[in-house]
């Protein structure tokens, strides 16, 4: 799913030019009511920060500057700068589900002449909305794209997750913002470098195995630190457990001399009261200087 989702960012980078505004997408109101996953970065406060200034010398590929300056001359896109946020939503383990948006600065007539150019593309309406077709043939895969706002782009993976999620757009009971699982976004989502959720629908989903009805994950940026916050809602009567399990995934993880990143992650992790008595929370906190060395470690 999320290899699907990577080749769906990588390909629309092309499309990205210049534009003056921000969208400001609605973004559970596209996502269908029966979707399980839901991701979002904002990548304009994460390339801005200084944590990501003093991890990215660290982090980028010797070929990274060469690469983004290509894509430059090819499409006159600044990736560092054009792009303020990327979103997904899915199903689980169905990559045919995956939408990805983008918000920042596009030019809808240029993605069009680019698009115009695989002799597979046509465009209909769907919803009311135009909707773009066409056969990526590195995929071997049709894909499917709109603007639902000005500097905002959806694509999706296959028609049955492009059709589902318009229709969500035109029908606010279709849409997962209308849920009572909605509450598993964060308040404060708008401010977050970034945040998901999981929500458990399938015996096959993850969090079922786990016993575990939601998961929030969130990611801040303060300054000179990046904390990162996973809030796990189990099934009524698994809390006492479900911490227990935690606490002994964290200690064994300690323990392990083969992997002594493992083991130092492990030990910043923290285990604030549960809330409401059954809520659990997890926070881990890495200071910049502590975030380069462990970028450091994944290099080597």
């Amino acid at each position: 799913m999320f290899r699907s989702a990577l080749g769906l960012i990588a390909a629309s980078a092309l499309l990205l030019v210049p534009m003056s505004s921000r969208a400001a997408i609605d973004l559970l109101a596209a996502v269908p009511a029966d979707y399980e996953v839901v991701a979002s970065l904002d990548t304009r406060q994460i390339i801005d920060s200084s944590t990501f200034k003093a991890a990215w010398p660290v982090l980028k590929k010797p070929k990274s500057d060469a690469q983004l300056a290509g894509l430059k001359a090819i499409s006159g896109v600044d990736l560092m700068k054009d792009v303020d946020r990327v979103s997904l939503f899915s199903r689980v383990n169905d990559d045919d589900s995956v939408g990805v948006v983008f918000e920042g600065r596009f030019d809808e007539a240029r993605l069009l002449v680019l698009v115009q150019a695989n002799s597979t593309y046509k465009t209909y309406q769907q919803g009311g909305r135009a909707i773009h077709e066409w056969l990526d043939e590195g995929e071997d895969r049709l894909k499917f794209a709109t603007f639902p706002e000005p500097g905002a782009l959806i694509l999706w993976n296959s028609k049955a997750a492009m059709e589902a999620s318009v229709a969500a757009m035109g029908n606010p009971a279709g849409a997962l913002k209308g849920t009572a699982e909605a509450k598993a976004v964060p308040a404060d989502a708008a401010t977050l470098a970034g945040w998901g959720i999981l929500i458990t629908r399938q015996e096959t989903c993850p969090g079922a195995k786990l016993r575990v009805a939601s998961a929030t994950a969130t990611m801040r940026l303060t300054g000179e630190e990046m904390n990162m916050t996973m809030t796990v809602a189990p099934e009524p009567d698994f809390a006492t457990q479900w911490l227990d399990m935690a606490k002994g995934a964290k200690a064994l993880a300690q323990i392990q001399r083969d992997n002594p990143m493992l083991a130092e992650m492990a030990g910043k992790v923290t285990f604030p009261p549960a809330q409401d008595g059954r809520v659990i929370e997890m926070n881990m906190t890495l200071a910049n200087d502590e975030l380069i060395d462990l970028a450091t470690q994944v290099q080597h």
